[in-house]
């Protein structure tokens, strides 16, 4: 696979922006779980009991939530103002220091019967096609030109809160969580910095994980995985949204580039504040990319080669450290488990059951089945009736598509049945069962349990270009939020960009 193949995973260093143990204490104290984990109170304690954690880069204050992720007058977002001055202030004070030197880092995560490591690097965001039009959806790259495979659908809403967030710091804050099936080179070489070098951050979180952080400069290595890593295409298994927030960005700024005049290869990191942010809360595959100008040019995404056009990543070689795949689950927080049963009993065959957590369990594969709960009492739905499922469900997607119990939640219960808008006012997602449970149990509405799919469907579909259903999958272990992180402007005069 030669350097220019659209397929090769392009791969960079770069100097890492990270925590002074001198100046913030413990590493544990200042990081946070990643941005879409994190519960309105679960931020206010992090943001209150450490002055420097990272809660304060990733989320909006209290007090800016209601803002919009558009720009006002004064053209700074004002929902991340917060994390734009905690930013810089921390770097002022010494809190946060860059890396002397470019690198990849080596991470390791240790946990109650797990292992898992990887590389933290910057990674080259795919071309857009080209000729294609800017304000659909053609302007994602088909699928045999990607380097990087998306699996899920995004929420439009969700991509514009990232982005606005990106826009005020200048600085991807979280890596994306990138897997992909290696051949010993990189993974050899990983696992001998791990073992034989002293890691420049190590800590353990409130959950019990151990996180140790290794930084490799060596030119000879940086220049050998970067090189191996060209043989291989990426499956994103976390972060779809930052991914496609990446994608926007990087259009801004090569718009941006040619309305200057600095030319395709421009690549100084200028902010990007005073962009505009319409959201029409609509699920798509991701941004438009065109990244158009006001000059007499234009400079496409393909041309542009500064800084925006890599993203923050920590890249896992699944045959040597394999994910764990689990189901997301929803909350329906306004229709009570009454409603919620009674309507999906005229589709569905529905069963009380003792256990929500186990019964999933001795359902096969291949048959539809969800547990419904409000925390007190708990149906089993299964054998949904195929007529209604030809009809709802769409028939020109792929076989494998049709058959994902995710299609079959949002296409057949939360559309048909339901008869619920799918917005996360109406649909909330939550990764822990327990959790879902107790939400219901809270608001008085009705959690829905799943079952995971395998990660050989989702290789499947992403390989043919099929978007899931948003929230189909949850790989881990995730990243910690806050052990390294990146600005766009560090390396506008010092990096190579290809």
């Amino acid at each position: 696979m030669a350097h220019s193949d659209p397929q090769a995973l392009r791969v960079l260093p770069f100097r890492g922006l990270r925590f002074v143990p001198e100046r913030v204490g413990d590493p544990s104290a200042v990081t946070s779980p990643p941005y879409d984990m994190i519960g309105p109170e679960e931020a206010r304690r992090l943001a209150d009991t450490a002055e420097h954690n990272v809660v304060r880069l990733i989320l909006a204050a209290p007090e800016e939530a209601a803002a919009g992720p558009g720009a006002p007058a004064d053209g700074r977002p004002a929902r991340y103002r917060r994390a734009a001055s905690s930013l810089r202030e921390w770097m002022d004070d010494g809190s946060l220091r860059l890396d002397p030197e470019p690198g990849f880092y080596v991470y390791e995560q240790t946990g109650a019967g797990f292992r898992q490591r990887g590389l933290i690097a910057l990674v080259r965001l795919d071309d857009a096609d080209t000729g294609s039009d800017a304000e659909s959806d053609a302007a994602e790259p088909a699928p045999g030109r990607r380097a990087i495979l998306p699996h899920e659908a995004v929420t439009d809403s969700v991509v514009a809160d990232r982005l606005a967030q990106m826009r005020a710091t200048d600085a991807h804050i979280e890596p994306i969580l990138l897997t992909y099936e290696g051949d010993r080179t990189v993974s050899d070489l990983v696992d001998r910095v791990a073992n034989h070098s002293e890691p420049v951050t190590a800590t353990t979180t409130a959950d019990g994980t151990e996180h140790r952080l290794w930084a490799v400069t060596d030119p000879v290595t940086v220049d050998r995985i970067s090189a191996d890593l060209l043989w291989h295409r990426a499956l994103i298994a976390d972060g779809h949204h930052r991914h496609a927030a990446y994608r926007r960005l990087r259009a801004e700024r090569a718009g941006q580039a040619e309305a200057a005049g600095t030319g395709a290869g421009s690549g100084t990191g200028t902010r990007s504040d005073t962009s505009s942010d319409t959201d029409t809360d609509n699920s798509s595959s991701t941004g438009t990319d065109s990244g158009t100008g006001s000059g007499t040019g234009t400079v496409t995404t393909a041309a542009y080669t500064g800084p925006a056009a890599y993203g923050l990543a920590l890249i896992v070689d699944s045959a040597r450290y394999p994910l764990s795949l689990h189901a997301i689950h929803r909350v329906l927080p306004h229709v009570p488990l009454a409603v919620a049963v009674e309507q999906a009993g005229k589709v569905f065959a529905v069963r009380e059951t003792a256990d929500p957590h186990t019964v999933l369990e001795g359902i096969p594969a291949s048959e539809h089945a969800f547990v419904l709960s409000d925390g007190t009492t708990h149906h089993l739905l299964t054998a949904p009736d195929p007529a209604v499922l030809a009809r709802a469900v769409p028939a020109d997607r792929p076989a494998a598509w049709r058959a994902l119990d995710a299609t079959v939640l949002h296409h057949v219960l939360v559309e048909s049945v339901w008869h619920l808008p799918d917005t996360p006012e109406e649909v909330r997602f939550d990764h822990d069962p327990e959790h879902a449970i107790a939400e219901a149990a809270r608001l008085g509405g009705t959690a829905v349990l799943l079952r995971p799919t395998t990660e050989e469907v989702v290789r499947e579909l992403a390989g043919a270009g099929v978007l899931m259903p948003r929230k189909s999958t949850a790989f881990g272990p995730k990243p910690a939020s806050g052990l390294v992180m990146r600005l766009l402007q560090e390396t506008a005069g010092e990096n190579r960009w290809p």
